[in-house]
């Protein structure tokens, strides 16, 4: 039985709590000076949270390559599971109207009758039918893009791996990042491109995180939590960098930035941290919370779609430090309600 690593489960909990930040916008609503850059410093100092689920993603993946030999058999397995994942959720978006860019649930009833969800159900169905290529990439909420760039990932990797072009890698993975980055952040700047892909999407980024914690798992060299700071440090002062430059010069809303430079850096001192002290914290509560962050992960966007409109109604400074716990919190218990059954078990952790 594999022990787990309890500083990457507690990582894992901040890194959940962060997506949920950034999907919740706390004080974007507001026209100050200080909400606002209070708003803009919570987005992207929350940016570390997905990259960081790729690189150890890659990290454990690595590790189980170092007991068995990469088999049709094993690529298969890892596939199948993050693939139901995948459907088992875009089925659970389908059924959940998302009421996350209207003021009230009546406009739904309003146009659609009182049968509307299963109208918009429908509607829903059929766009994705006629189109495909987006429902591959980002699944029927916006999130679920993370399941398909990790098997974009884990493809791209067991292809080099098993073509014994392993330290070709890196170098491809990197360029991949170098075009996600021109054609998304960078493609109003001179070195830019534009691209109908979100890049956000797919292979461009997520190849090079996935391989970066490959490579954590094989190296033999030990890390100190002074070098995981340092890299934190100096990763999200490139990234911010990069966010007030992409602003100042070509206007570039900055809670628009996904992925920057500095965003690999800030990203990988969080990864070095929980592999400079693998038992950090011992099995405290954020360790035992972190076991559920595929589930809280996954779920939390009902909440936010569900509750959204509510929170509209309830605009002040306090609502938007709650509104994220109580979205964290819902989307913890109904993972843990979802473990409690064998069937569920696979979507949740």
């Amino acid at each position: 039985m594999t022990t787990r690593n309890s500083s990457i489960d507690s990582i894992r909990t901040f890194a959940v709590f962060a997506v949920i930040l950034i999907h919740t916008y706390p004080f974007l609503t507001f026209s100050g000076k200080i909400e606002t850059y209070l708003c803009l410093l919570i987005n992207q100092a929350s940016r570390f949270a997905v990259p960081f689920f790729f690189i150890i993603a890659g990290y454990l993946w690595g590790n189980k390559l170092k007991s068995t030999e990469l088999s049709g058999h094993m690529f298969a397995k890892y596939f199948l599971r993050v693939g139901m994942v995948f459907i088992f959720w875009c089925a659970v978006y389908v059924l959940v109207p998302n009421y996350n860019h209207v003021p009230d649930y009546l406009p739904i009833i309003k146009q659609f009758g009182l049968d509307g969800f299963l109208k918009v159900t429908y509607k829903r169905l059929i766009y994705y039918y006629e189109n495909p290529v987006t429902f591959f990439f980002q699944g029927t909420e916006i999130h679920l893009w993370y399941l398909t760039a990790l098997l974009s990932a884990v493809s791209i990797s067991a292809i080099f791996i098993k073509l014994n072009l392993r330290k070709f890698l890196i170098p491809f993975s990197t360029l991949l990042y170098a075009v996600g980055l021109m054609a998304g952040s960078y493609a109003a700047t001179p070195i830019g491109f534009s691209m109908e892909f979100n890049t956000r999407n797919g292979p461009f980024f997520s190849t090079l995180l996935f391989a970066a914690g490959l490579y954590l798992s094989e190296t033999n060299r030990t890390f100190s939590v002074r070098h995981a700071l340092s890299l934190i440090i100096i990763g999200f002062t490139l990234h911010m960098f990069e966010v007030w430059l992409l602003l100042s010069r070509y206007k570039i809303i900055p809670i628009q930035h996904d992925y920057l430079i500095g965003t690999l850096p800030f990203s990988l001192g969080f990864a070095l941290l929980a592999l400079s002290k693998p038992n950090l914290g011992g099995k405290n509560i954020l360790s035992k919370i972190g076991i559920y962050t595929l589930g809280i992960y996954a779920i939390h966007l009902v909440f936010i779609n569900l509750l959204h409109p509510l929170k509209m109604r309830f605009q002040c400074h306090i609502i938007e430090i709650i509104y994220p716990l109580i979205i964290f919190l819902l989307s913890l218990s109904a993972s843990w309600f979802f473990s409690m059954n064998r069937i569920t078990r696979r979507f949740v952790t």
